[in-house]
C-alpha cells in the first residue's frame, strides 16, 4: 500500500502533523509512506521517523522530476493537510484512489474541486490543529487516535537514536 501525506505549510504545522503521521504508520505498519513538505521545513525531516520517502516542494521548475515521480507511484491514499492550490495539484498528480482533505467553508477553486474525492467534515475553527489533522484520518479507518501517546512514542524514538 502506498500513502502520500502532504504538509506544505511552515515548520510548526509540520510538527503538529506528526501525531497524524504516527497514527497512519501504526495503522499501516507495512505501507510505504511518502511525505511532501515545503523547502522551509526540510531540516525537520530527520526527526520524523515514520516516513519512507520525502519530497521537498521548492516552488521551482526543478521540482518537476519529483512531481513526475509522485505521478508514477499510483498512491492508494493521499491526505492533504494543507488544502491550498499547490497541495491540490500534488494530490491530483498522486493518482490516489482516495484523495482526502477537509471540507470546510472556504471557496474552492476549479483545481481543488477536481483534486479530491473524499472530503471530511470537520469544525476546523473549533479544533486544535493536531485534532484537525487526526480527524482527516477517518476515511482510513483511524478514529480517536490519541495525540499524547503518539507524541510520547515520537519522543522515545528520537531519544533512542
Amino acid at each position: 500500500m502506498n500513502i502520500l501525506l502532504i504538509q506544505l505549510r511552515r515548520i510548526g504545522d509540520l510538527i503538529l502533523t506528526t501525531p497524524a503521521i504516527a497514527a497512519v504508520r501504526e495503522k499501516f505498519p507495512r505501507a510505504n509512506l511518502s511525505l511532501v513538505v515545503s523547502a522551509a521545513t526540510r531540516d525537520l525531516l530527520p526527526a520524523i521517523p515514520f516516513v519512507d520517502q520525502t519530497f521537498v516542494a521548492r516552488g521551482k521548475i526543478s521540482d518537476a522530476r519529483s512531481w513526475f515521480s509522485v505521478a508514477r507511484r499510483q498512491f492508494d491514499y493521499c491526505l492533504d493537510f494543507t488544502r491550498n492550490d499547490r497541495s491540490a495539484f500534488v494530490t491530483l498528480l498522486s493518482g490516489a484512489r482516495k484523495k482526502i482533505t477537509a471540507d470546510y467553508p472556504r471557496p474552492r477553486g476549479h483545481l481543488q474541486t477536481k483534486s479530491y474525492n473524499t472530503l471530511v467534515e470537520l469544525d476546523v475553527g473549533a479544533m486544535h490543529t493536531v485534532d484537525y489533522h487526526l480527524g482527516l484520518l477517518a476515511p482510513l479507518g483511524i478514529e480517536n487516535a490519541s495525540p499524547r501517546s503518539e507524541e510520547r512514542r515520537v519522543g522515545k524514538e528520537c531519544r533512542s537514536r
